[in-house]
């Protein structure tokens, strides 16, 4: 150790100086609400106490351990020293026998604790601090200093170079470290000064990202939870829909003003909620129901024909999320509800045109009965029964036995909608 602070004599910094930092710096940690906010005021001290150009801290990012934040590096600087890591020519991430990351130069070897104390510009405690580099890599060679060092540092100019782990219980969390042009700007004292700092800030970081993380689990756990108790709202609205919908008896009218006051009690403020649903020219709302710039709205769309829709609006501003105010699940919840809607129209539909069905039936053959309910069934209107009057193909002269059956086939089921149409015009005009 002696032997590194031989020559120029190193600047000192008093005992008095020291204990002003370390309390500085823990009354700095205790008043920081963030990790982020703590390693800035950190770095704000060691570089007024100190005196030196350029500070920096490294923290893990994966498998890298890029500077988390510097104060006096050039942008430059941080561009070519920022990531540690070493790649092979193909650009493949080089790793050890244990598949650990191979962290290149002096902070990678300081990090990964693989210094030795024996050797003049390492510590016991694991730290490499240099007063002159400029004179360190003339007389060493990579084998000394135990890594190939890129030597950015000294090509940037600086001279004095200290790097100091950052220990939490038994494993090192990153490195803090300390440049300046100048020769000579460290003491032995003060880097054994910077080790014991370095511990308690490693100490104090990991615990601050402990509770960092702690907060973020349980703002995630109060998220689920509140996910979860409005889809329990949703699915409750829903069953109420159905329980509502088996009641005998129940008119479209009754059902679907039923339907739309169980609305609001689904959404995310069901306090500021009110409904509405519209059905041709009818309305149904809920108590209070007004317009706003606040909704979401869901077409009721019966055999591709659009017949009303299914509204929800709030009264009052309330904070973004997926659609305007609202979230993803009540924007499907009404789509489920339309879909309720729907098929209450669908089957007034079906029972009126039952109702005609059993009105003609007695006028009717058996065989246009039965192509009149498939033409329901499929949803094929009147009108397009007669698409092309009897404007089929004619006779194939060629093909196949089953070409000439199709044309037959097609050829009765035309003439079977021509006759038929011609009827129900007859008996709807009449």
């Amino acid at each position: 150790m002696k032997s590194l602070f031989k020559g120029r004599k190193p600047r000192r910094i008093g005992d008095s100086t020291l204990q002003r930092l370390a309390l500085d710096v823990l009354q700095r940690l205790n008043r920081a609400e963030t990790p982020n906010e703590a390693i800035e005021q950190i770095l704000t001290a060691v570089k007024e106490f100190t005196g030196v150009s350029a500070v920096g801290i490294r923290l893990r990012d994966g498998d890298d351990y890029p500077y988390y934040y510097y104060d006096g590096f050039s942008d430059v600087h941080v561009e070519m020293e920022s990531s540690l890591c070493g790649y092979d020519d193909d650009g493949d991430l080089i790793r050890d026998r244990e598949g650990k990351p191979v962290l290149e130069c002096m902070c990678g070897l300081v990090i990964q604790g693989r210094t030795d104390g024996s050797k003049p510009f390492f510590t016991e405690g694991g730290s490499f601090h240099s007063n002159n580099t400029s004179e360190l890599l003339n007389n060493t060679a990579d084998e000394d200093r135990l890594t190939h060092t890129r030597n950015v540092c000294n090509a940037q100019g600086y001279e004095s170079v200290a790097l100091i782990p950052l220990r939490s219980k038994d494993s090192i969390i990153g490195l803090l470290q300390l440049n300046d042009e100048d020769e000579g700007r460290y003491t032995e004292e003060m880097i054994l000064f910077l080790e014991g700092l370095g511990e308690s800030i490693g100490i104090a970081l990991a615990h601050m990202k402990e509770e960092a993380w702690r907060r973020d689990a349980e703002a995630e756990r109060e998220r689920l939870l509140y996910r979860y108790r409005l889809r329990l709202r949703e699915l409750n609205t829903l069953y109420n829909v159905s329980e509502l919908l088996d009641k005998p008896d129940l008119t479209v009218e009754e059902a679907v003003q039923g339907i739309v006051e169980l609305l609001p009690a689904g959404m995310q403020y069901p306090e500021a909620a009110v409904a509405r649903i519209v059905v041709e020219d009818k309305e149904f709302k809920t108590d209070g129901f007004r317009e706003t710039g606040w909704r979401i709205e869901s077409p009721i769309r019966v055999y591709d024909k659009t017949m009303g829709s299914v509204e929800v609006h709030y009264r009052e501003e309330k904070p973004e999320s997926f659609n305007g105010p609202f979230l993803d699940e009540e924007v499907k919840l009404l789509d489920a509800v339309s879909e309720q809607v729907f098929r209450i129209l669908e089957h007034r539909e079906k029972s009126e045109w039952q109702t005609q069905l059993d009105r003609y039936a007695l006028i009717l053959s058996d065989e246009e009965v039965r192509h009149l309910r498939t033409l329901v069934t499929e949803d094929i209107s009147i009108t397009q029964m007669d698409q092309d009057g009897l404007d089929y193909p004619d006779v194939p002269q060629e093909g196949s036995e089953q070409l000439v059956k199709s044309w037959l086939y097609l050829k009765n089921v035309l003439d079977l909608n021509w006759k038929l149409l011609l009827k129900l015009q007859s008996l709807l005009g009449g």
